[in-house]
């Protein structure tokens, strides 16, 4: 229990953050890419690029709208986080050597 509280205590922004992201993402909006409404409002053929692994928001046909595109908010904090941490742990690292050699 003690590990808990120390882990709420510490990340106690980014557990708020996710929880208030799960709640927000129930109030966006059905239609969220403006450029795909316009090209077609404008009669614009549209050509696949590339496939999406998680294409329209749809993590399951299973879930529901809803909860499809709660998990893929929750799957981009995730992804946008693990990005950033390992990006500050290349630098962490590159600080830490620079400081070695310079102390030598």
């Amino acid at each position: 229990m003690e590990r808990l509280y120390q882990f709420f205590r510490k990340y106690w922004l980014i557990v708020f953050a996710f929880i208030l992201l799960i709640f927000l993402t129930t109030l966006s909006s059905t239609h969220p890419d403006g450029l795909e409404w316009t090209a077609q409002k404008l009669g614009l053929k549209e050509k696949e690029i590339y496939h999406s692994p998680v294409a329209d928001y749809t993590i399951s046909e299973h879930f529901t709208p809803m909860l499809n595109q709660m998990l893929s908010a929750v799957l981009g904090i995730l992804i946008i986080f693990t990005i950033f941490w390992l990006i500050k742990k290349k630098f962490s690292r590159y600080k830490n050597n620079k400081k070695m050699s310079h102390a030598t």
